[in-house]
């Protein structure tokens, strides 16, 4: 009996969801049930499962870390300079013209901890943030 799993299966499957000429993955080793007889089967089973997943996940980052970016996203970079007492809340005005969802802290210059305030009441021109430190400057971009 055989027990094997290819990730070439997936790609398959998936490639008309990617985005991009992505090479498929590596296939996992296949591993023979004669070979787990005995404990030197087994490590040896184990080291090349360990190295097969290893090159899987080189392989991901690889193609991940140079397609990953936000110059297609629609956003809005924004600073700010003084939060003010800790816990205050900061009005962010932005020009997307939809309400955006989410941030991103790119940037803080203390430790803190810059959070969504009134998030119901965000609109197409303004998101409301707190930081959980006093007088902390934040650069931040607002999302979708």
């Amino acid at each position: 009996m055989r027990v094997e799993y290819t990730y070439n299966r997936l790609y398959r499957e998936r490639k008309g969801f990617l985005v991009g000429r992505i090479q498929p993955f590596p296939s996992l080793p296949s591993v023979q049930m004669a070979d787990l007889d005995d404990s030197r089967g087994i490590k040896n089973a184990m080291t090349r499962l360990i190295i097969s997943l290893d090159t899987l996940f080189r392989h991901i980052m690889r193609e991940i870390n140079g397609r990953l970016d936000l110059s297609n996203i629609e956003k809005y970079s924004a600073t700010i300079t003084d939060t003010g007492t800790a816990d205050s809340e900061n009005t962010i005005t932005h020009d997307l013209g939809f309400v955006p969802t989410a941030f991103i802290v790119t940037n803080i210059d203390k430790a803190g901890v810059v959070y969504a305030s009134r998030e119901a009441n965000w609109t197409v021109t303004q998101i409301f943030v707190k930081c959980s430190t006093a007088n902390t400057a934040v650069d931040l971009i607002v999302l979708r």
